[in-house]
């Protein structure tokens, strides 16, 4: 009985996914891969199969933002046939379907946001190799991993995310590139702070520590933190406000819980997030053409001086 039940709610899913067009005007719909198909349109770069890798980090941002979209898809698909079954069977769709699907989705966020800036330090670096004058092959990461290797240490880790777009502005700026401050400024919308509050600093927990529930279950919480001291100041209307003393620092402990996050509501948020992971991804699509074409023109003019 609990098998057929199960197995009635996800033909609805599926025939709820079928009525939607994954090509067509909204949001939720597939990047192409028209620019990875283009031969040929990557030039040499200074060094070898960076024109290869440089496509390839294209197309798997592609393939990961499709992957998300089909994620988002499905949740998308679930929100109203939900809204049919009483309590405890939406306890039990959310456990078997939907609640994976809406966990995967609020990791993409971050996920996106590190594969851009992964692959955009790169082409930074390898564009500016390619045309700069003058600019050599080191970058900040480079000095940690050499210490590292002289004391028999294995390799460093990532750059820190903070560190890392310090270090991709400044590669932008070298060269001078047009419109890499468009891929940039729209990266900077991807996993912002905005999105950690709306979501209750969900990726981070789940990554981390206990992350909230999906629509039933609240999380208690006790708060360490470390704050400026406050006093009661009396108020002219006999009322008392609290106000900070910045010359004292103290130990605070906060006490509360995590109310759940509702799937609707949540689905809209990242939605949103799945818009500024297009938007980064047409604006890199831009960057690309514009290096594309510097490197393209410095070759003619390298061959005109030598004719």
């Amino acid at each position: 009985m609990h098998q057929e039940f199960l197995l009635n709610a996800y033909q609805r899913h599926l025939a709820a996914r079928d009525l939607a067009d994954p090509c067509g005007p909204s949001i939720l719909r597939y990047h192409p891969y028209k620019l990875c198909d283009s031969e040929g349109i990557a030039p040499n770069f200074r060094i070898p199969m960076v024109d290869m890798q440089v496509i390839q980090d294209l197309q798997s941002l592609i393939n990961c933002f499709n992957a998300w979209v089909t994620e988002m898809r499905k949740w998308q698909a679930w929100l109203p046939i939900l809204d049919d079954f009483d309590t405890a069977e939406r306890w039990d769709l959310r456990i078997e379907f939907v609640d994976p699907i809406a966990h995967h989705c609020m990791l993409e966020p971050s996920a996106m946001r590190d594969r851009f800036s992964s692959a955009l330090y790169f082409l930074l670096h390898h564009a500016n190799l390619s045309t700069g004058t003058g600019y050599r092959d080191e970058l900040e990461a480079d000095r940690s991993e050499i210490a590292a290797l002289k004391n028999g240490k294995s390799k460093p880790r990532y750059l820190q995310r903070s560190r890392l777009d310090e270090e991709i502005t400044k590669l932008s700026v070298r060269c001078s590139w047009k419109t890499a401050d468009s891929v940039i400024e729209k990266l900077q919308l991807l996993d912002d702070e905005t999105l950690r509050k709306e979501t209750l600093n969900y990726r981070n927990a789940a990554s981390h520590s206990i992350a909230p529930r999906f629509e039933m279950g609240v999380i208690p919480y006790v708060k360490r933190q470390f704050k400026f001291s406050e006093s009661r100041v009396p108020r002219g209307d006999g009322t008392i406000a609290m106000q900070e003393d910045k010359t004292r620092i103290v130990l605070s402990y906060g006490f509360g819980e995590h109310e759940p996050l509702q799937h609707v509501q949540t689905f809209q948020v990242i939605r949103m997030q799945v818009k500024n992971a297009r938007d980064t991804l047409h604006a890199y699509e831009t960057l690309l053409l514009e290096v594309f074409g510097s490197i393209q023109a410095k070759e003619k003019e390298a061959a005109g001086a030598t004719d």
